[in-house]
């Protein structure tokens, strides 16, 4: 067991160190240290709050170390990273402490940091890298146990109102009255409750205000399966329909 008067003193040699040189110790703990040397330390009891004092590192880091190595699971974060490129990366870390230490890993300059809320994983929609499709936050985090999620290049900030054409097809769906039951699948991840014959179709999208899809109105879909509802002479106005082309529930 050490001493409290040990661990103050162990610490207290690392207080006047640089950044860099702090930075450059940790990785190379983090780079080093193995699951054997961890249980070998627990087994002659110590706490991870020892460990810490000890080698002076932050909590998130040793707990960072302990999830990579499937030794424990903490609640993490989602974190949107932007360069002052205007480029986005987004992380999985546990905090921010752990964020800058994986920034500074990657050699990137966070010219802004945001935690995005975890109710909003599921619906945030990011690209992914070399595919014309998209995937969400809440899957991607799923799949990485800590670090990078996706990295998105830099818009193009447009100083005046130019003219952009939608990429690719939508698809689409007339509400007749009697086909609610299609209305409910079609409109899927939303969802929507379907009445009588003839009655509206109630769509309940997460963040907006509950929509009636009327009789005669059309359903639009887009790639990123946003969800509008338009009346026949709006929808004529926005779209053309694509007759040799059917709308398939699994396409």
């Amino acid at each position: 067991m050490v001493k409290k008067t040990e661990k103050k003193q162990l610490k207290g040699s690392h207080q006047a160190e640089p950044d860099a040189v702090k930075f450059e110790r940790m990785e190379d703990w983090f780079q080093s240290f193995t699951v054997d040397q961890y249980v070998h330390l627990k087994d002659s009891g110590m706490k991870d709050s020892d460990l810490v004092d000890l080698l002076d590192i932050p909590v998130a880091i040793l707990r960072h170390w302990k999830m990579l190595h499937g030794l424990a699971s903490y609640p993490a974060s989602i974190f949107e990273v932007t360069t002052k490129e205007q480029e986005k990366y987004y992380y999985k870390a546990l905090k921010q402490r752990d964020l800058r230490h994986l920034l500074r890993q990657a050699g990137i300059q966070a010219r802004s940091i945001t935690e995005i809320p975890g109710d909003e994983w599921e619906s945030f929609y990011v690209s992914l890298d070399g595919a014309d499709s998209y995937t969400t936050l809440g899957l991607l985090e799923q799949e990485v146990v800590l670090g990078l999620l996706a990295h998105l290049e830099p818009v193009l900030e447009t100083q005046a109102a130019e003219v952009c054409v939608p990429v690719g097809t939508y698809k689409v769906i007339r509400y007749g009255g009697n086909n609610g039951g299609q209305i409910v699948n079609f409109v899927q991840p939303h969802r929507a409750q379907k009445g009588k014959k003839g009655k509206p179709v109630q769509l309940l999208v997460k963040g907006r205000v509950q929509t009636a899809i009327k009789p005669g109105m059309y359903v639009v879909k887009n790639s990123l399966k946003e969800v509008m509802c338009y009346t026949s002479k709006e929808f004529f106005m926005l779209f053309d329909l694509l007759q040799d082309t059917k709308y398939r529930p699994n396409g």
